[in-house]
């Protein structure tokens, strides 16, 4: 069986059924996990469409772990066009021109494909339209004459100046008016659309469907697929898949992630109920659990740790068995988001970071800001660390920032990015 993700890039009408295909809707994190926690797993998985805003997008490292299985995964047209681009090396397989755009550098934001879109029922049609979509259109009106390379590029600074979901022709061609573009022009270019236009993420996604005609052999791998504990929690090694919030109860759940002292608070009521971990600690749990004491209590040096030791009235070996207990509670897997929100609402903090999570998100999304990644806003994710630690908490970068990313929930550094450059743009709004 062949898996292909689909929405709007693939209209149901052009989805062939039977042969072996089988259509799931725009993939999401943990959807591939699902997959391969299944016998028999699939023969390929194909992405065509992701969902990004409002739940987390699909894992690099599910990709990888599919490949690592043995089985081939390919995209194009939207989602499946970015991750292909960012992990061809690896041995994904990407297909069509978005992705040979994305992994030559021509193309790098990532609202390049994305777009407003139905309801589930409805196949996801697109109420939007996708930039790429926009650039092809116009390099094809070129070729024919209707327009000049200065009216197709000033078109395209245009349209990529417009926020995602209100892209369209007509907005495009409404704005290029008041904008004092050559009427007659616009007016030829609007006469063309209508028979011109092209769709360049149909044409990538009807190009992987050909491929798989024929479907790929596994790859070959010239690397070895690591095991982190946080992706480990995730594939359901010791635990299901985590349950993703909903779109504004994940939005609150950011908002208590960026205060680690609520969120310690909340967690150290919810411990107490909790089952204690059940298998011993390993020598590689212990050495992390014994930096992430020495960090927090400051004892780094070997002279103020003796003086702790000895104003606490421990020994090396008391101290150890703090160290084991820290290795323990580490291994208990984090809460539920749903049971922290609902410690969150016993405390009554959650209607104070509900409105605030609203107010952020309503602020970001009119300026297009909502959820942007940091490469397309060309900020390095290390900046954002050093704001966040430096800044908004006043300590330095924690020497174990995976462990610190896996204590406060995110799926890993990708998420915790997210979540901080909202932050830092609607902080920036507000300052």
């Amino acid at each position: 069986m062949i898996v292909i993700f689909a929405g709007p890039s693939l209209p149901p009408a052009e989805r062939p059924g039977g042969g072996g295909v089988r259509f799931l809707p725009p993939v999401a994190q943990g959807d591939i996990v699902r997959l391969l926690r299944r016998k028999p797993q699939p023969a390929a998985i194909a992405i065509l469409d992701g969902f990004f805003e409002g739940v987390p997008a699909v894992l690099h490292k599910e990709i990888l772990w599919a490949l690592a299985e043995g089985v081939p995964v390919l995209g194009a047209a939207s989602m499946g066009a970015l991750r292909a681009a960012e992990l061809h090396s690896c041995g994904m397989i990407g297909v069509g021109e978005i992705f040979a755009a994305y992994r030559d550098g021509i193309l790098v934001d990532d609202d390049e494909v994305a777009v407003l879109h139905g309801p589930a029922e409805a196949g996801y049609p697109p109420v939007s339209e996708a930039l790429v979509n926009i650039r092809a259109t116009l390099a094809a009106a070129r070729a024919r004459g209707i327009v000049d390379p200065a009216l197709e590029e000033a078109l395209v600074e245009l349209g990529r100046r417009i926020f995602y979901k209100e892209r369209s022709w007509r907005r495009l061609l409404e704005t290029a008016a008041a904008q004092g573009l050559d009427p007659a022009a616009l007016e030829v270019l609007g006469g063309w659309l209508p028979g011109g236009r092209v769709d360049r993420k149909r044409e990538d996604a009807r190009s992987l469907l050909a491929m798989l005609h024929d479907p790929p052999a596994p790859p070959d791998r010239g690397w070895d697929f690591e095991w982190t504990g946080i992706f480990a929690r995730i594939a359901g090694e010791g635990g299901e898949v985590a349950t993703v919030p909903e779109a504004e109860e994940g939005a609150v759940f950011d908002e208590l992630r960026l205060d680690p002292a609520l969120y310690d608070r909340l967690l150290k009521e919810i411990r107490p109920a909790r089952p204690a971990a059940e298998r011993e600690p390993d020598a590689v749990t212990r050495a992390a659990a014994r930096a992430a004491l020495l960090e927090r209590l400051g004892l780094c040096d070997h002279r103020t740790r003796e003086a702790w030791l000895a104003a606490n009235r421990l020994d090396a070996a008391g101290f150890e068995r703090l160290v084991e207990r820290e290795a323990r509670r580490m291994l208990l897997p984090p809460p539920p988001p749903g049971e922290l929100l609902d410690e969150l609402r016993l405390a009554g903090d959650y209607p104070r970071l509900r409105a605030r999570a609203r107010r952020k998100r309503r602020m970001l999304e009119a300026r297009g800001l909502w959820n942007a990644t940091p490469k397309r806003l060309g900020i390095a994710p290390a900046l954002l660390w050093i704001w966040y630690f430096e800044e908004r908490l006043g300590r330095p970068v924690p020497e174990d920032l995976e462990g610190w990313i896996r204590r406060y929930g995110f799926a890993d550094g990708e998420e915790f990015s997210r979540v901080l450059l909202n932050e830092r743009s609607y902080s920036g709004m507000n300052e």
